[in-house]
């Protein structure tokens, strides 16, 4: 008869991403756009607000810093509770916003944590090319952030931004990325023009290129694509992925989420990282019926 074995059962738990960024109102950008991709991809987010704004679906706002000292509290009382197996660092809004995200990692590996796959989307730029922040975040970054940078997200004008040099075509956007490797990126991941036929997204790892495409889905300008992106890049490495599957997956999210966006606010509307979901359980994400001449809503008997 054999005996009971005296070592304990198994544990096992969630994977956990902490993200930092901006807390916008409307919830069409930002932390809250990392929490949904996060609940599609199985994974818990643990959240530091950096700063908080204004902004909505028709408006940029203003934005605020939470402030340095609770920035670096909030970090290290998530790294004292939960083990956090990735990081996604997003808008950031202000230099000392990126110092104070620096500094609190920073303490939280001289308490003994692992500070360890971390994914930056920069957000200084959106996708039609407006500029949201002055030069000083991106120069604050490069004197951060970038030289832990597990993988970074970034459109082809971050990538001049933080590289300062003219970025335009495939061939620009591939010395960018060299250039960023050499500023200490592991894995350098830079989005085609949103003008092109196909989308592309070209990644650099230090030794060569890969180069992900999809015919472009055509729509209406669309809030939180690169948000969710870079969240889903990092919730996959959480996961256990390698950064170049972990960038496939992100993209094959986006389409879909791209695809079945949510139909609220006055200005160009926000993606759907939970469209899958959705689609899953048979849940429309659009049903209200807009009474455009009384001005009211009534549910519009879909499910």
């Amino acid at each position: 008869m054999s005996r009971p074995s005296d070592s304990p059962p198994p544990r096992f738990r969630a994977p956990v991403l902490l993200a930092l960024g901006c807390l916008d109102p409307a919830g069409h950008t930002g932390l809250v756009v990392d929490v949904k991709t996060c609940a599609a991809l199985g994974v818990h987010a643990a959240l530091v607000p950096v700063a908080t704004s204004t902004a909505t679906t028709a408006q940029q706002g203003q934005t605020a810093l939470v402030g340095a000292a609770m920035t670096i509290a909030q970090i290290g009382a998530v790294y004292g509770d939960l083990q956090v197996d990735a990081v996604k660092v997003g808008n950031l809004t202000a230099p000392d916003g990126v110092a104070a995200v620096s500094e609190g990692l920073q303490q939280a590996v001289a308490d003994g944590h692992k500070v360890e796959k971390i994914v930056v989307d920069p957000s200084l730029v959106d996708k039609m090319g407006v500029q949201r922040f002055d030069d000083g975040v991106a120069a604050a970054l490069v004197r951060h952030l970038l030289r832990r940078t597990t993988v970074l997200c970034a459109n082809m004008w971050e990538a001049s931004l933080l590289t300062r040099r003219p970025v335009g075509d495939r061939a620009s956007i591939r010395d960018a990325a060299k250039a960023l490797f050499d500023k200490g990126v592991a894995f350098t991941a830079i989005h085609s023009p949103a003008e092109e036929r196909f989308a592309v997204t070209i990644v650099f790892d230090g030794q060569g290129f890969v180069e992900f495409g999809d015919d472009r889905i055509r729509t209406a300008h669309l809030r939180g694509t690169g948000d969710a992106f870079s969240a889903a890049v990092a919730a996959e490495l959480a996961r256990g992925r390698a950064p170049l599957e972990a960038i496939e997956a992100a993209r094959t999210l986006v389409r879909m989420a791209i695809a079945h966006p949510l139909l609220v606010g006055g200005g160009p509307h926000p993606i759907n990282p939970l469209a899958e979901l959705f689609e899953a359980r048979g849940i429309d994400p659009n049903p209200i019926l807009v009474d455009e001449d009384q001005g009211d809503q009534r549910p519009s008997g879909r499910a």
